[in-house]
């Protein structure tokens, strides 16, 4: 098992113990940071309508009609909450990757 592992990935991987440990770690992954994202109360196209609402109601290109400390809070919120995405994206993807090596393992 780990001799596959090892080939199936990349050489940086080479210290896969095996494939249910990294499996049970990307539950885990998958769990803990779906839970901050759903933690937040607005999703990020929720975020992205109220920073457009504010944008597009402000006097000047750029300008908005939130206070400065708001529009702040906001931009950082949705800069987290894209980084938890993609958190998710790459865990996601990690288990396709050793759910094709299970079959391939097994085909």
């Amino acid at each position: 098992e780990l001799k596959v592992a090892h080939h199936a990935f990349d050489e940086g991987d080479a210290g896969v113990l095996s494939l249910a440990n990294e499996r049970t770690v990307l539950e885990a992954l998958r769990e803990a940071v779906g839970s901050m994202l759903h933690s937040y109360p607005t999703s990020l196209m929720e975020d992205t309508e109220m920073k457009g609402k504010a944008s597009s109601s402000g006097s000047g290109e750029g300008a908005s009609t939130l206070p400065i400390h708001e529009s702040m809070a906001l931009a950082l919120r949705m800069g987290e909450k894209r980084i938890l995405t993609e958190a998710l994206e790459q865990v996601a993807a990690r288990e396709a990757a050793l759910a094709d090596l299970k079959v391939t393992c097994m085909g």
